[in-house]
């Protein structure tokens, strides 16, 4: 039932074309909504549909433009999915070495043999400095995938 004004108003719009008249919408005394092309005295009118202009035909010169401006937005839409592609593998490639550096951090925090000997501060040093070190790679790591996200934000 919702959709005989729409096909109401389509059947009009066709014969208005034949015709070039106006096709008027109006609202009768009992709510319903009528389209037609004559005076309605009891009905309010409630607008005029007008049909659209005719489509001009397109020159050789506009088919070129067209055809050009098509591929300019092809070769560009190309460049930002390979930029995307790109950007998806750097960001990869991060968060592998992101883990990687992370599990080595996690076996790095067991004491190895000769952090344990004789408490010397010079082999806790180490282990302090094989501690850090480790940690500079995480941070590195994260860094970096830090970087490879923003290109790919920036690429979408």
């Amino acid at each position: 039932m919702k959709h005989i004004p729409s096909i109401v108003l389509l059947s009009l719009c066709a014969l208005g074309a034949a015709h070039a008249q106006a096709i008027y919408k109006y609202r009768m005394p009992d709510g319903r909504i009528v389209y037609t092309s004559e005076n309605l005295p009891n009905a309010k009118l409630l607008g005029t549909v007008r049909e659209p202009p005719a489509a001009q035909p397109i020159d050789e010169k506009r088919q070129a433009e067209m055809r050009r401006e098509k591929d300019t937005a092809t070769q560009a839409l190309a460049r930002r999915s390979e930029a995307i592609a790109s950007a998806d593998a750097q960001v990869a490639v991060a968060t592998r070495a992101l883990e990687a550096a992370k599990a080595r951090r996690a076996a790095g925090a067991e004491m190895e043999e000769g952090d344990r000997v004789g408490g010397r501060a010079g082999t806790r040093a180490a282990y302090a400095e094989r501690q850090a070190d480790l940690q500079a790679a995480v941070d590195a790591a994260q860094r970096q995938l830090d970087r490879a996200y923003e290109a790919r934000n920036a690429a979408r």
